[in-house]
């Protein structure tokens, strides 16, 4: 979720996550689905009319849609049930992100 939440930071927009849709085994908690990194896990964001042909590229490797990027300028994330886990403004984020570097960044 850090990486999710660098690229709604980057571009200054929203994301809409549901944790259902991220593969993962069986029973595993929304906790160990938003924190653990798998070795050969990446995010990429697709732009619509380009969905077709990134999924065909990468046919016959496991992947899922995790959400959608938003104009509007939240980090949002639901649980497997459809619990809302994380709301928050990206921009708040970013304040919260940036606050312990000072002037470094």
């Amino acid at each position: 979720m850090v990486h999710l939440a660098m690229v709604a930071m980057a571009g200054e927009l929203g994301i809409e996550i549901d944790l259902s849709q991220i593969p993962a085994p069986p029973g595993i908690t929304a906790t160990r689905i938003l924190y653990s990194e798998s070795c050969g896990r990446f995010i990429a964001t697709v732009a619509p009319e380009k969905k077709e042909d990134f999924e065909s590229l990468l046919s016959g490797i496991k992947m899922g849609r995790a959400g959608v990027v938003l104009k509007s300028p939240c980090f949002s994330v639901t649980d497997g049930d459809g619990k809302r886990i994380i709301h928050e403004e990206v921009a708040r984020l970013k304040e919260s992100w940036k606050k312990p570097l000072g002037e470094l960044i």
